[in-house]
């Protein structure tokens, strides 16, 4: 999860910098890492080894609907495959809150991508926008190139149309 943790710390160093605002990052894990990026709160979860994940569903799952009860953001930011999330996504939809999902570039051969992996085009779908994580930006992040800059967002956009443009983001890893 090395690129999945550098795009927290990513997110977490872009406050302020007028490319995405982020509230708060909830990183999901069974050890600490032993960084402490900004508004980030770790929740620890069982190995995926142990329980097959369900730990970590249900960790997300009991944040997510809490912060769609609460209304507590406009954006969710979600880097997860996990196509058990697409009743919260769409219960989030329906509160008027926008979701975001990180994606690596297979998402541009949907096709390809559907006979590989339909659970996760099913949840890609249901996403207000899908935010591609480029390959050499996710080699920079893991290499130690990714500084937490403004300019480390060159590497992302939106459905391949826009650059992200996030008021209120949380982003939920699994």
């Amino acid at each position: 999860m090395p690129v999945l943790r550098s795009v927290a710390v990513g997110l977490a160093g872009l406050r302020g910098s007028g490319v995405m605002e982020v509230n708060r990052v909830y990183w999901y894990a069974d050890k600490h890492d032993g960084q402490y990026p900004p508004d980030q709160i770790h929740r620890s979860v069982v190995p995926h080894s142990v329980d097959g994940g369900i730990s970590l569903f249900h960790s997300i799952s009991h944040d997510l609907r809490l912060i769609t009860e609460r209304r507590a953001c406009q954006h969710l930011f979600i880097a997860s495959d996990d196509e058990r999330l697409l009743s919260l996504v769409d219960d989030a939809q329906l509160s008027g809150m926008a979701v975001h999902l990180l994606t690596d570039e297979s998402v541009r051969q949907m096709d390809q991508l559907a006979k590989e992996d339909p659970g996760w085009v099913r949840l890609l779908s249901q996403a207000d926008r899908r935010i591609i994580l480029h390959a050499q930006a996710a080699r920079d992040l893991t290499q130690g190139h990714g500084k937490a800059h403004a300019s480390d967002a060159d590497g992302i956009s939106g459905d391949g149309r826009h650059r992200v443009q996030l008021g209120d983001v949380l982003r939920a890893a699994i």
